[in-house]
């Protein structure tokens, strides 16, 4: 087999692939035999149909799986040795003319390809990035804390409304349409603070049991669907019963916070992890400040990302192959979409490319045991959000089932990757730390 690359420009190439007899007869013939082994034809015991009737029957199509085979291996081997870098997968020249497999003996395939491009780029201590250092007030602990206690509290019906309390009530149709009865609604729950209207929701301040309130249900919610639900109407009859309601309050709930006890902590962190309301503040610190970590690292890579990008220069690449390459990733879409999403998907190749090479010059690698981590760590962050901690066998059986879709295991290792280029580029890069508030830095990511 006889390859030739020829570089159309910097960016792309021409493979041309020669194929002779040789170079996939014996491959063609173990093929046919297994072909043979499986046949099953009236007249003829299983496996034993005459080869030239398999040939006369299956070569053709036996002689195309197995030349696509060599010229692919010889392909994979060829970029190799030459050390040849490419993007994407090699696309079909226009040129290529129609092979017959039924007569042909010899083959000439050619191939377009995207080459990767050629830079370098090398981060050291010269290099000077921001890193943001989150602080944690006394005052936002004290937030998560009742946060915590409130969400593992209980409801007690009282009197007098308060900032996040819910009602029950029945709704009245003041004005009702011409033609039509009033509207009765009992039985309806309101919750000041998730309404959308600040004067609807102003209507409620001191509030109490058997008040009766004029409302406008339809200005309460964006959207008729919550309005429809509340009012036990069609979305399509909202319209018609857009004006004043009355409510009259029958009943008040008022959640009140979770006692600090012993089962109230393991309820948060399991059996025993705290003691006492100290031991809980410490662990609620603990976790906040693995999370701020968490988010300024994220920043920290963001970061990295526009400076990689500014100092590695304008790379080029092929827009012609690039764009039918994404044809070919979606085949359904069409040309105005390719042109409009083709600046997004060259600055992610870019990224990829300046990633991977960053690695490298770092001697990132990652292991087995670094992906399974990751997929248990990443179960365990989902369950906790629902504050919900699994046990090491329940996570394990998660985790792994994680691991067997395609798409979540490509995420785990572009997350270990990620995770392993912030360590160490956190100590090949100086840092300019800048300590920020929570506000302060949640400004910062709005501004990306």
């Amino acid at each position: 087999m006889d390859i030739k690359l020829e570089n159309v420009d910097s960016v792309s190439a021409l493979l041309t692939v020669n194929v002779k007899a040789d170079d996939y007869n014996e491959s063609l013939e173990k093929s046919l035999k297994a072909y043979r082994r499986k046949a099953q034809m009236n007249g003829f015991r299983p496996g034993c149909v005459p080869l030239n009737i398999v040939k006369k029957l299956y070569g053709p199509a036996a002689k195309a799986e197995e030349i696509s085979k060599t010229v692919s291996k010889g392909i994979e081997d060829y970029l190799k040795e030459n050390k040849i870098g490419i993007l994407g997968h090699i696309l079909e020249n226009e040129n290529q003319k129609p092979q017959d497999y039924e007569k042909g003996e010899e083959f000439e395939f050619l191939f377009d390809i995207a080459l990767a491009p050629k830079f370098d780029i090398e981060l050291t201590a010269d290099d000077k990035l921001p890193y943001y250092d989150i602080q944690i007030t006394d005052e936002y602990v004290d937030e998560r804390v009742k946060e915590y206690a409130l969400a593992r509290g209980k409801f007690e019906q009282v009197d007098n409304y308060e900032k996040g309390d819910y009602m029950k009530g029945d709704l009245v149709e003041l004005t009702p349409a011409e033609g039509e009865e009033a509207l009765k609604v009992e039985d309806v729950l309101i919750s000041p603070d998730y309404l959308k209207d600040d004067a609807q929701k102003a209507l409620f301040d001191n509030a109490k049991k058997g008040d009766v309130i004029t409302v406008t249900p339809a200005k309460m919610y964006d959207g008729d669907a919550q309005v429809s639900s509340m009012l036990k109407i069609k979305s399509e009859e909202v319209e018609k019963h857009s004006g004043e309601f009355t409510y009259t309050i029958t009943e008040i709930n008022h959640r009140v916070p979770a006692e600090m006890n012993q089962e109230f902590f393991d309820g948060i962190f399991g059996k025993d992890q705290v003691k006492d309301e100290a031991e809980f503040r410490d662990k609620i610190r603990k976790n906040i400040e693995a999370s701020n970590v968490t988010n300024s690292n994220y920043k920290f890579i963001m970061d990295l990302q526009d400076y990689a990008f500014e100092k590695a220069g304008k790379i080029e690449y092929s827009e012609r192959l690039l764009k039918r390459l994404m044809k070919e990733n979606n085949p359904k879409k069409d040309d105005k979409f390719i042109d409009d999403n083709y600046p997004a998907a060259v600055r992610q190749l870019t990224w990829q490319e300046i990633k991977s090479q960053l690695a490298v010059k770092a001697d990132i690698k990652v292991e087995n045991d670094d992906i399974k981590e990751a997929a248990r760590r990443t179960t365990r962050e989902q369950f906790a959000q629902y504050g919900m901690n699994l046990p090491e066998d329940v996570l394990e059986k998660y985790a792994e089932e994680t691991l067997k879709k395609r798409e979540q295991l490509d995420r785990l290792i572009d997350d270990v990757i990620d995770t392993k280029l912030i360590d160490a580029y956190k100590e090949k890069v100086t840092l300019e730390h800048k300590t920020v508030t929570l506000d302060e830095f949640n400004q910062l990511l709005e501004k990306k």
